[in-house]
């Protein structure tokens, strides 16, 4: 586990330095939630998000993000900014967001996901 924290603090601090974050990274990390909370469904970890945050004494921005399906929209409020910009990569058709919405949240998201990895791990850290 340590070699893979190391992996993705060379990452970032690689793209950080290049001013480039990256889409393959929020996607990492977005894994490392998943497998943090133990969920595979992008929906559970959108709400381990919010209870991160609650944890932490603090409100994420939420966003309305919105579902294509053949029938129409569907609206699914209170959605994470990482949890938006994750389905803006993953479902490039839907713009419901905006074209350049990945573009413009997509460093934000990151600082997001490792601020709750941070608080994830000190949860595990034992106490001295």
């Amino acid at each position: 586990m340590v070699h893979f924290y190391l992996a993705l603090l060379v990452h970032f601090r690689s793209a950080l330095n290049n001013n480039m974050p990256t889409i393959e990274f929020h996607d990492e990390l977005f894994s490392q939630l998943q497998e943090l909370y133990g969920q595979t469904s992008i929906s559970a970890v959108d709400g381990g998000i919010k209870q991160s945050f609650a944890e932490m004494h603090e409100q994420p921005a939420l966003y309305t993000w919105v579902r294509k399906i053949k029938s129409g929209g569907v609206a699914e409020p209170n959605r994470t900014l990482s949890y938006c910009v994750r389905n803006a990569i993953h479902h490039p058709e839907n713009h419901s967001m905006g074209q350049d919405f990945v573009e413009e949240h997509l460093e934000e998201s990151i600082n997001v996901m490792l601020r709750v990895i941070k608080h994830l791990r000190s949860k595990e850290a034992p106490s001295v």
